[in-house]
């Protein structure tokens, strides 16, 4: 790949950042988003966080087709806890987060 078609395509994708996030500001107050795109747009940030902690929970280590610890396991399950129990992502985090390192610190 030569340097002009890597700039060309930083820039061309830089763009398209830009225009997507734009759009929404842009419309902002000009346009009403319907009642069932807003409560479908409430569910992404929760199936963005699955699909970010999903691979790392269950491919992970030698064992790339099933859970590889125990410690996983629990840490995922208290994760799956906090999000019922309070729905707040930070919470979520830190318990999901805080249990694994804590759980890995008490094997070792």
């Amino acid at each position: 790949m030569n340097p002009t078609d890597y700039w060309t395509a930083c820039i061309l994708l830089s763009l398209g950042a830009f225009l997507q996030r734009f759009c929404f500001l842009y419309l902002e107050g000009r346009w009403t988003m319907p009642e069932g795109l807003r409560r479908a747009l409430r569910f992404i940030p929760p199936a963005a966080l699955t699909a970010l902690v999903t691979p790392l929970f269950l491919l992970h280590g030698e064992n790339p087709w099933g859970i590889s610890s125990w410690t996983r396991l629990a840490a995922g399950t208290l994760a799956v806890l906090a999000a019922w129990r309070t729905r707040h992502i930070m919470v979520v985090i830190v318990v999901g987060l805080g249990s694994l390192w804590l759980l890995e610190w008490l094997v070792r």
